[in-house]
């Protein structure tokens, strides 16, 4: 409901962190923070709303949320992450959207900054000399190994880590033609 009508009819990054910015307010907070992440990453894909009822099953989905949204808050990303895997873990929600919430949870401008790490991004990855970087599941290791990567290209370019991340996003998916390319 009120979430919902809160967000734009296609929400951007700046609307769903806008929207995950209270997530440690509240388990509801928490929860609509998830769901918010969830309809932009979704986009117009009609499983959407089952995983996320799935998702929301999960026993203390919310309390674990919030916990999630806590971690990456006051202590970064890479123990945000082994909470997410690990005690925190939530039915359905693997790294693809797991690191999407961890980067719209974590407060701006932390530092090392929580960064999406989908298939998309890691097919450019792949094409781009670090198939290592295989974002398939929950792998701490890896997701540490992408980080430290990002940030130095991201340091070596002049360039914040997240314009990294969204640039090779949107790289690939124009590469695609998927419901994320821009249009021709």
């Amino acid at each position: 409901g009120k979430l919902f009508r809160s967000l734009p009819s296609e929400p951007d990054r700046a609307a769903v962190r806008r929207a995950c910015a209270t997530a440690t307010t509240s388990d509801r907070a928490a929860e609509d923070a998830l769901l918010a992440t969830l309809a932009w990453g979704f986009g117009w894909v009609g499983y959407g709303p089952h995983r996320a009822d799935i998702m929301l099953r999960t026993p203390q989905a919310a309390k674990r949320l919030r916990s999630v949204a806590e971690i990456v808050a006051s202590e970064g990303p890479i123990p945000d992450y082994r909470s997410l895997a690990g005690d925190s873990r939530i039915a359905r929600l693997g790294p693809a959207f797991g690191t999407k919430f961890l980067a719209f949870c974590q407060p701006d401008r932390a530092n090392p900054a929580a960064l999406i790490h989908d298939e998309v991004v890691t097919a450019w990855l792949e094409a781009n000399g670090r198939p290592d970087l295989r974002a398939t599941t929950w792998a701490p290791v890896i997701y540490e190994a992408y980080l430290d990567q990002m940030h130095v290209w991201a340091k070596e370019l002049g360039v914040a880590p997240e314009t990294l991340e969204f640039l090779m996003f949107q790289a690939e998916a124009d590469r695609r033609g998927n419901q994320w390319a821009r249009p021709l």
